[in-house]
């Protein structure tokens, strides 16, 4: 098992502290569970709060994991969390570990947009996992690739 390295951390830290279009930047996954593997990448979600920046094909995301993965030595992957599901921001938030805020006031009010919609949603999610657990075990899950 592998632990998050303040090294690491701090590497990453300076990074996104001179980006002001970053409000926020979260560690998540195994690094943020205590139980990373060798091969275990790092898994940071940002909140990007102006993509002026990266207009065309600079996926802000895209440019942030390849600029980390020369800067650490390591696999960084890099989700945004302005445009993933909201369960998916719900567990980041809930589970992951915050590691830099450069606009405080973004990030509240982004945390408590998920959870707002995420308990709106939780009854509808809740029934959608057990049915797709359900055809999971029963073995009906099909799916067709083109």
């Amino acid at each position: 098992m592998l632990k998050f390295n303040f090294q690491t951390k701090n590497k990453i830290v300076k990074y996104f502290s001179s980006k002001p279009e970053v409000a926020a930047v979260y560690l998540y996954g195994s690094y943020a569970r205590g139980d990373a593997k060798a091969d275990s990448d790092i898994d940071l979600a940002v909140l990007v709060t102006d993509k002026r920046k990266y207009k065309g094909f600079g996926i802000p995301q895209v440019v942030f994991a390849n600029d980390l993965n020369q800067i650490t030595g390591q696999k960084v992957e890099v989700q945004d969390l302005a445009v993933c599901p909201v369960d998916f921001a719900r567990r980041v938030l809930a589970e992951g570990q915050l590691l830099i805020t450069n606009n405080e006031k973004a990030r509240i009010n982004f945390e408590e947009k998920i959870i707002r919609i995420y308990f709106d949603l939780k009854p509808s999610l809740d029934e959608y996992f057990k049915e797709l657990a359900e055809i999971t075990k029963k073995g009906e899950l099909h799916v067709r690739y083109i």
